[in-house]
């Protein structure tokens, strides 16, 4: 048994709320088109383990992971997906994404030669999708000339298989959309070079969840969705774009203790927390530890309990932190509070979190630890 799951503080996923995203998202692709499942980073903190099997059963084309770890362990799921790596994988690693079938990214000129000296000839060949920098300046090959030759040069190495060419939209979330058009435009011309000289590889990809909603209509083969698949829009601003989709997860733990504390008594590190009225505090097994930032204590944060929105008070520690359920007399020990997700009518939203962090709610979602067990319901 895993000892996690004997801990009530969890993160608990819909799978109804998963199956309806996918769903709803392939109905709005192009017939042509596939989705390239983005789950690295624990599939933005929500498990691997557990979503993996799940989308590949609910159909999804390709899954995209950041390193050649997170690749290894969809394989170790018994999930035989195709799967792509998007950042640097070294070079004597490369016998194992081969063993695996595992994509990796050429995003270099110079990588080409280490792949031509660390492939096995006794191995599959390697499937490799060719990165090309149109604006965004970070992975990708930049010149247009240079895409031609690693192409042309790729073609030659005998255990290598050209799969794929994307790029990466840098500004699509943003309420202008001009630079994500340049960058789109910039690939439509390279892809007409490479038509015309009979280089295009299969697969092209380049909206991502935002860009998606921009410009579905170039949607090439693969989207690379990811927080959209999980419910959560790309950003606030498309909220409204996004408004179809479900949330996947619940962050939940359970009332541990409660206090009544009079005026002018203290609470938590540091007496951080000063009550000024007569003040019932509960006491929640959640902290730092497990993703919940410290910043969110004195009152900067809120949870849901019975339905309601309580104030996280005091200073977050490790392993603990409080709430004050004053106004919530009827709360009791046992009763889950909810920090992601939704109670009652109540939603807290990883935007709304964010916001209060001055951070995005990406880094909400992949802040959230492994010591909190990722629960499947449904």
């Amino acid at each position: 048994m895993d000892p996690r799951t004997c801990r009530a503080s969890r993160i608990e996923l819909d799978a109804d709320a998963l199956r309806h995203n996918v769903l709803a998202l392939t109905g709005l692709l192009p017939r042509s088109s596939g989705i390239m499942a983005v789950v690295k980073a624990n599939a933005y903190g929500h498990g691997v383990r557990q979503l993996v099997p799940l989308l590949a059963e609910l159909g999804v084309s390709y899954f995209a992971v950041a390193t050649l770890s997170e690749a290894l362990e969809i394989r170790t799921l018994g999930v035989d997906t195709p799967v792509l790596v998007l950042g640097p994988v070294d070079a004597e690693c490369l016998p194992d994404a081969q063993a695996q079938g595992i994509a990796v990214t050429v995003f270099d000129p110079a990588f080409v030669s280490r792949l031509r000296t660390s492939l096995k000839s006794s191995l599959p060949r390697l499937k490799v999708h060719v990165k090309v920098d149109t604006g965004m300046h970070r992975w990708g090959i930049g010149r247009e000339e240079e895409v031609v030759d690693v192409l042309r040069i790729l073609r030659e190495v005998p255990k290598v298989e050209v799969e794929g060419i994307y790029t990466h939209l840098a500004r699509a979330d943003e309420p202008d959309v001009d630079d994500a058009e340049r960058q789109h435009e910039r690939f439509a011309r390279l892809l007409a070079r490479l038509d015309a000289e009979g280089l295009t590889p299969p697969l092209r990809h380049v909206n991502n969840s935002a860009g998606f909603v921009r410009f579905p209509e170039r949607s090439y083969d693969l989207v690379r969705l990811g927080i959209s698949l999980y419910g959560i829009p790309p950003s606030p601003r498309l909220a409204s774009s996004f408004a179809f989709l479900r949330p996947v997860m619940r962050l939940t733990a359970p009332i541990a203790q409660l206090h009544l504390i009079a005026p002018g008594e203290t609470a938590g590190y540091g007496g951080g927390f000063v009550a000024r009225r007569p003040t019932r505090l509960a006491v929640v097994p959640l902290g730092y530890g497990d993703g919940i930032f410290r910043a969110l204590g004195d009152g900067r944060g809120e949870a849901l309990v019975r339905g309601r929105r309580v104030p996280i008070v005091g200073r977050v520690s490790m392993d603990a932190l409080f709430v004050d359920v004053t106004d919530v007399p009827e709360a009791s020990v046992g009763d889950s509070v909810v920090f992601l997700g939704t109670q009652g009518t109540e939603f807290l939203s990883p935007w709304e979190v964010a916001d209060r962090l001055g951070t995005i709610a990406y880094e909400v979602l992949t802040q959230l630890g492994p010591r909190l067990a990722r629960v499947l319901r449904g």
